[in-house]
């Protein structure tokens, strides 16, 4: 995309924020910028090689995502910064998904595990691990955790980074590569369990 449009992206998304503003709100304000910009509706897209494509530009749908994920990194950077000032009474940190049919597996079997709020791993697993990820953490005191039977692990020599292909550009031909972060647990059964973050995903939400 280029940068100009991600910019204009960038300033709705800010200030639908700033002001509270519906999707319906958002989608209004933006659809016109992306119309005038050429980047709308389904187009044919022509590579370097001479090769044409119909593609998919801007849409509704996309702009939902577009919302509902940066409403969502927004509200879970303000949670992060909260939980922070807590970590003397409250300095562990446990992973909580959403347990239905929609949940992604890597993300189910974060579900529950806790950690240290100083583990490097919140660095990069903080939620939201995707779009549409619904997970969250929750911050717990040493008297909680021992009343929950729970167990404290650390994230040292169970992290792994993997390079990944996210597509190729439809307009150069040039493979997009990404990275992004992964832990492996055992669960109680003594089975390995791999959550990875989705790509794009891969670093806490707000300042770091």
């Amino acid at each position: 995309m280029r940068l100009d449009l991600l910019s204009d992206i960038r300033a709705a998304l800010e200030t639908a924020l700033q002001q509270g503003q519906t999707l319906q709100q958002f989608t209004a304000n933006l659809k016109p910028i992306l119309q005038a910009q050429d980047w709308w509706g389904r187009q044919v897209i022509v590579d370097s090689r001479g090769n044409a494509e119909p593609v998919q530009l801007g849409s509704p749908r996309r702009l939902k995502i577009l919302y509902q994920t940066n409403l969502q990194s927004a509200y879970m950077a303000g949670r992060k910064a909260g939980m922070e000032q807590t970590t003397e009474t409250h300095p562990y940190w446990m992973y909580i998904a959403i347990l239905d049919d929609k949940t992604r597996s890597s993300h189910r079997a974060m579900h529950g595990q806790v950690l240290r709020h100083d583990d490097p791993i919140w660095q990069t697993i903080f939620p939201p691990n995707g779009f549409n990820c619904r997970c969250r953490v929750i911050a717990l005191s040493e008297a909680a955790v021992k009343r929950r039977g729970l167990t404290v692990i650390s994230s040292l020599g169970k992290t792994f980074t993997e390079t990944i292909e996210t597509g190729t550009d439809k307009r150069t031909c040039e493979i997009r590569t990404v990275t992004i972060t992964g832990i492996r647990l055992t669960n109680a059964q003594g089975h390995t369990l791999t959550f990875r973050t989705d790509p794009g995903f891969n670093h806490a939400p707000g300042p770091v």
